[in-house]
């Protein structure tokens, strides 16, 4: 279940994420307005009904339910799933329709790829 919430819009959008961040897992995609001519609308929030982390182990799927379990789906189809599964958010006010947020690491290449072991530390400091 998605909620919306309009807030009187503070000195700084830090000052909500602050007083939000312990709900865990929070986000802030910060517009840097007033500072910035560009921006325009702040998005915050926390404690999502899903995440998903892959480790060494795999793909792992959080829900508050039942904690961390393994999953074996593709990530990318995982999450073209939960999207589908919000419906059609375009009624929702904007700038966010609902969707999801978060972040890829450079090391999801080695879920998508079957790369070469870790090279060895090179030494670029001779010994005399």
């Amino acid at each position: 279940m998605i909620s919306y919430y309009s807030l009187p819009y503070p000195s700084s959008a830090t000052e909500v994420f602050e007083r939000l961040r312990s709900l865990g897992q929070a986000v802030i995609l910060d517009s840097c307005h007033p500072d910035s001519a560009f921006g325009r609308y702040d998005l915050i929030t926390a404690a999502p009904t899903k995440s998903v982390q892959l480790t060494t182990q795999g793909l792992e799927i959080y829900e508050p339910d039942s904690g961390w379990q393994p999953s074996s789906e593709e990530v990318f189809s995982l999450l073209k799933h939960w999207i589908a599964d919000l419906g059609d958010l375009r009624d929702q006010p904007p700038p966010s329709n609902g969707g999801l947020i978060g972040y890829f690491s450079y090391d999801l290449n080695r879920h998508l790829e079957q790369l070469p072991s870790r090279p060895k530390p090179i030494s670029i400091c001779p010994t005399w």
